[in-house]
């Protein structure tokens, strides 16, 4: 076995997990861009609404519902990270390109 039969699928993987790590951490973050407007037209709306008297808004159960939904999604975050990390040639062009893709996001 020569050392270009060794180290050819090591860089395959690694490109590969920087291109995808890229990607990923640009999407996520033009996707948090884009949730976060929306939330905040979506309470807008309601504290409009709220003020008109059409409707009556409970912030503080608002607020609790998000924060668990982000507390779920933080927790999934965890596990996932555990299953990249098991994989260390991938996992590490993967994490160097996901924070240049969040970076330039």
């Amino acid at each position: 076995m020569t050392l270009e039969e060794v180290l050819t699928p090591v860089a395959f993987q690694g490109v590969a997990g920087f291109l995808c790590g890229f990607a990923a951490g640009y999407a996520l973050k033009k996707m948090g861009k884009v949730l976060a407007v929306v939330f905040g037209v979506f309470v807008l709306a309601l504290m409009y609404l709220q003020y008109k008297g059409i409707i009556t808004v409970h912030y503080d159960k608002l607020f609790s519902i998000t924060e668990s939904y982000l507390t779920a999604v933080m927790q999934m975050q965890s596990t996932v990270l555990t299953t990249v990390v098991s994989h260390i040639p991938l996992a590490a062009s993967f994490t160097l390109g996901f924070a240049t893709g969040f970076k330039k996001g």
